[in-house]
């Protein structure tokens, strides 16, 4: 009896290392396709964000063909591929088809129940520094200063080429020469009309360092914003001071070109003359649906 109680016994316990082997082998094997799953699917996410940039730099209307926020239909990678690729393109203010803030691209891998998504910043190619606009001589010439009840606004849209859909300004030149030293001159960018009162940039300086003859006078700005493709602006020059910081020379009619007019104020801006306009040079940049190039070297693992 005690040798059968003692094989039986045994038995036992060679039955239950046996099972034990078994469960921590189907352990090790279900943690070995997890983490299997969880490479293939990285390298797939990695893999989404290739595939996009390949498509987006072979797609010159990609703007409209895909959704903001929207991720792309998952597809595999060959025949033998472990899971799904695709990939979601969004940029800050929800819109692809206007100057850009933030573009985000995310490429998305799948492997069994394993999700990764690749995540960076990229950006569309951007031309510039280049002339945006420009009026440089007229048939009718005049002059006059800038003062505090006396300022000059030119109304235009820039001149982009057709692919562009975005730009920014960064300096503005004027045709004037000095007319008091130590006197304070504003330069201001408005969005639309200068009665909205919405301006995107500016910059001020004392008038003593611009010469005392007419030429072209440069004044940089941050250039920090972008502006949608046919947003138009106003430049806008003027000044707190009784005495004239400069004189500015400008076409006192004739001026025949699309989208442009000058605008009085005193300071109120009260008339507006499309046929007139301030003798300036406009450099910026723009952006355009070419050269897709990611910000930074490396991304970041993030969330879909």
């Amino acid at each position: 009896m005690a040798i059968y109680i003692s094989v039986a016994a045994t038995a036992t316990i060679v039955s239950a290392l046996a099972l034990t082997a078994m469960s921590v082998a189907r352990l090790e094997r279900k943690q070995a396709v997890a983490v299997n799953n969880r490479l293939a699917a990285r390298c797939n996410a990695r893999s989404g964000v290739e595939l996009a940039l390949r498509l987006l730099a072979n797609n010159a209307n990609w703007r409209s063909t895909y959704v903001n926020g929207v991720e792309t239909t998952a597809r595999t990678l060959g025949a033998n591929g472990l899971g799904t690729v695709s990939w979601k393109l969004s940029d800050s203010d929800g819109n692809l088809a206007n100057a850009d803030s933030k573009l985000i691209l995310k490429g998305i891998g799948r492997a069994g129940a394993s999700l990764q998504v690749h995540s960076l910043e990229i950006r569309a190619g951007i031309a510039g520094p280049t002339l945006l606009r420009s009026l440089t001589s007229a048939s009718s010439l005049s002059d006059d200063t800038v003062k505090d009840n006396k300022w000059w606004c030119q109304y235009l849209q820039m001149n982009l080429p057709a692919d562009a859909n975005g730009w920014r300004i960064s300096s503005v030149e004027i045709f004037c020469r000095r007319e008091n030293a130590g006197q304070v001159l504003n330069l201001l960018i408005y969005r639309g009309a200068p009665i909205s009162a919405n301006i995107v940039d500016s910059t001020s300086l004392v008038s003593t360092g611009i010469p005392t003859s007419f030429t072209w006078y440069s004044m940089a700005l941050s250039g920090a914003y972008w502006l949608n493709r046919g947003d138009a602006v106003c430049v806008s020059l003027e000044s707190p001071s009784n005495n004239p910081p400069i004189r500015i020379r400008y076409a006192s009619g004739g001026v025949s070109e699309a989208n442009s007019g000058l605008i009085k104020g005193d300071p109120d801006w009260e008339t507006y003359d499309a046929d007139k306009a301030l003798l300036y040079r406009i450099h910026g940049y723009y952006t355009t649906s070419s050269g897709v190039r990611p910000v930074a070297a490396t991304g970041v693992w993030d969330t879909p």
